[in-house]
């Protein structure tokens, strides 16, 4: 597993393609997700970068999650963030707020719901 500081970014110089761990740290309650899918981690998020041959990869997050309860996101939360919009959560049970890049849009899942919802920033 590679680790990172900084922006995100990797790259990948081989003639062939790869799939590698990524160790983003991120300090603090709050985690920036990315396209693509993470696991939070208690030091940040773990991410499986795919890279084809001789390519490079910059993301600027698409979302921020907060946790509304005074303690930190559960590790093993799993996020899946489409096509820099649609946001998708599953793993273990918590309350998040999921803040978008534009502007701000609330929802609440009903009430008895499985903790797998999905998102979708403002247009």
């Amino acid at each position: 597993m590679t680790r990172l500081s900084g922006p995100f970014k990797d790259d990948n110089l081989s003639a062939d393609a790869v799939d590698t761990g990524v160790e983003v740290p991120q300090e603090g309650r709050r985690r920036q997700v990315y396209e693509g899918e993470l696991t939070v981690t208690r030091q940040g998020l773990g991410y499986t970068a795919r890279l084809d041959a001789a390519s490079a990869l910059l993301l600027p997050p698409r979302f921020t999650l907060v946790p509304l309860s005074g303690r930190s996101l559960p590790p093993g939360l799993r996020v899946r963030v489409s096509d820099g919009a649609p946001l998708s959560l599953s793993g273990p049970r918590c309350r998040v707020r999921i803040e978008s890049q534009g502007p701000r849009r609330r929802r609440r899942p009903p009430a008895g719901t499985s903790t797998s919802s999905s998102w979708a920033a403002a247009p």
